[in-house]
């Protein structure tokens, strides 16, 4: 009975460890659409490029997700990584935009854990109602008021980090990296280069989707005059690789139909993304990936009005 007893008291170590080893790679890789492992891994990894990002966005994952099973949300969901990924985000940008003081990371711990009710909120809601995906709007309502709150908290916030490797790469590899980097607040070539290999491991089909928005945003680039800025530029980039790759091979099947589809969402998240700007720096507030959302949005219910597919 005894050998039994611990049997089982290691068969529910093991069944523990597993989930939560599972519900925070699973929290990483659902950033570009993914449920692997080793595609959560490799973002980890990516994360890991500046100690102080890997610390802050694990704390925050380990945070949302205690915080979700305290609240008593699904158990399945919580293992899907659905309530840790705006949750990641939210501690990645707070990480890389407040300043590391007590109160920077006290502000930063609070919206951590109001993301993970904003998402089961919305998770609900856009679920329910509309049969949309709530995407990474979570992240965006936390995070504009964290960016609001933290000057009234006497913390100031500061620009993200510059790439000490960009200058020895030719322009256009150094602007695909530190696109992809850029997803995860880290507009680095060794962050992009590990984000790259988990977006090839997930899916070939993807890595071209985002390469083919990426191309886009470049031969735009060339006539329109606002684009000429760096930051803004890998910022309408990491949007529009991120639409590309939802529309033409997550939401819809990889088809000529599909690609199609992505192209146009392509074309309709510039168009947001340079209508928008005027207003963000009225509010100022970052651009941040609020075009991807807004156009996966729009185009997912779109497409769910139709009388056939």
């Amino acid at each position: 009975m005894a050998a039994l007893a611990v049997s089982d008291e290691r068969a529910l170590a093991l069944g523990r460890a597993t989930f939560a080893l599972d519900a925070v790679l699973s929290s990483y890789a659902q950033v570009l659409f993914s449920k692997s492992r080793w595609v959560g891994a490799l973002l980890m990894a990516a994360t890991a490029m500046v100690p102080r990002m890997f610390v802050a966005g694990l704390l925050g994952v380990a945070v949302a997700l205690l915080s979700a099973r305290a609240i008593g949300l699904s158990h399945e969901l919580i293992r899907g990584g659905v309530f840790g990924y705006n949750a990641l985000l939210v501690a990645l940008g707070g990480a890389a935009l407040v300043q590391t003081t007590p109160m920077g990371a006290g502000v930063v711990l609070v919206a951590v854990v109001g993301s993970v009710l904003v998402t089961a909120a919305l998770h609900s809601a856009l679920g329910y109602h509309f049969g949309l995906p709530s995407l990474t709007l979570p992240f965006l309502a936390v995070f504009y008021v964290l960016v609001g709150v933290a000057p009234l908290a006497d913390v100031p916030l500061r620009s993200l980090a510059v790439d000490p490797f960009a200058a020895q790469l030719p322009e256009l590899v150094r602007s695909t990296l530190q696109c992809l980097g850029g997803l995860f607040f880290l507009p680095r070539v060794d962050a992009g280069l590990f984000v790259a290999t988990a977006l090839v491991c997930h899916s070939r089909i993807a890595a071209m989707l985002g390469l083919g928005a990426f191309g886009v945003v470049v031969a735009l680039g060339k006539h329109i005059f606002v684009l000429a800025d760096p930051v803004l530029a890998t910022a309408l980039a990491a949007n529009c690789a991120l639409v590309g790759i939802g529309l033409g091979g997550v939401w819809f099947v990889p088809s000529r139909a599909s690609f199609g589809l992505a192209l146009g969402g392509v074309m309709l998240c510039t168009a947001c993304t340079l209508g928008m700007l005027p207003w963000l720096y009225q509010l100022g507030l970052p651009l941040v990936i609020l075009p991807f959302n807004l156009t996966m949005v729009l185009v997912l219910y779109a497409m769910r009005q139709r009388m056939r597919d």
